[in-house]
């Protein structure tokens, strides 16, 4: 991330990479909250909040009063999520070693 090497592990699916949501994103400082009861996911940091809300096989995203919708996968109760996703929403740059 950012230069900055992070060991987890994630998977490929659809020839795309998925990288676990939890741990990158506090890895970086941010608190991850889920919601039980509805499956959400309230991401913050000091300067954002961000709501994610189930919507099929995608987690409809709302970000300073945008909508937006990503792919996620859930694998053993941990949430994945594209890179592309880490760089829209927290502006990361990431790069996976295979």
């Amino acid at each position: 991330i950012d230069e900055k090497t992070l060991n987890t592990t994630g998977f490929m699916e659809q020839r795309r990479d998925n990288l676990p949501l939890r741990s990158i994103l506090e890895g970086q400082g941010y608190e991850i909250n889920w919601n039980q009861k509805d499956s959400s996911i309230v991401i913050k940091n000091k300067n954002q909040k961000i709501l994610m809300v189930p919507d099929g096989q995608r987690y409809c995203l709302i970000k300073e009063g945008e909508k937006r919708s990503y792919d996620f996968y859930v694998r053993e109760n941990r949430t994945y999520l594209s890179q592309k996703f880490f760089k829209e929403i927290a502006g990361l740059n990431l790069s996976v070693n295979k």
